[in-house]
């Protein structure tokens, strides 16, 4: 089936579980691949999904001109108390900057997160 892309996907500002994250799949695929916005862009669904239970294990996910060429990010899931991923916190950055430790602003991200979902999980 060749259809357009639904632009649903643009709507959402959250990391979703694996189960969200196939609906919203669904609406988005085209001939069986997601969409591709730059070279960099993640278009083999099993690619996205290892992605996301990675970021899901570790914690923080990172962005290289995936969406937007010259732009670069870090993100952090924020989960809520049944282990949903409800929000995220990120950096984004020029991806030509070489005033950057990738590695300090990693800690700070996921520092932040884990202090967001302790606050939010009571809920």
């Amino acid at each position: 089936m060749n259809r357009q892309p639904s632009t649903n996907i643009e709507r959402r500002s959250f990391i979703p579980s694996v189960h969200s994250a196939l609906s919203i799949i669904e609406e988005v695929v085209v001939d069986g691949k997601l969409p591709r916005y730059t070279d960099n862009s993640i278009t083999d669904l099993n690619v996205y999904l290892d992605n996301l239970r990675q970021i899901r294990e570790e914690g923080i996910s990172e962005s290289f001109e995936e969406y937007t060429y010259g732009i670069a990010g870090l993100g952090c899931p924020i989960f809520n108390s049944r282990g949903e991923i409800v929000l995220n916190l990120g950096a984004f950055r020029s991806s030509a900057s070489n005033h950057y430790d990738a590695q300090i602003t990693r800690n700070l991200l996921q520092k932040g997160a884990r202090e967001i979902t302790q606050a939010i999980s009571s809920f």
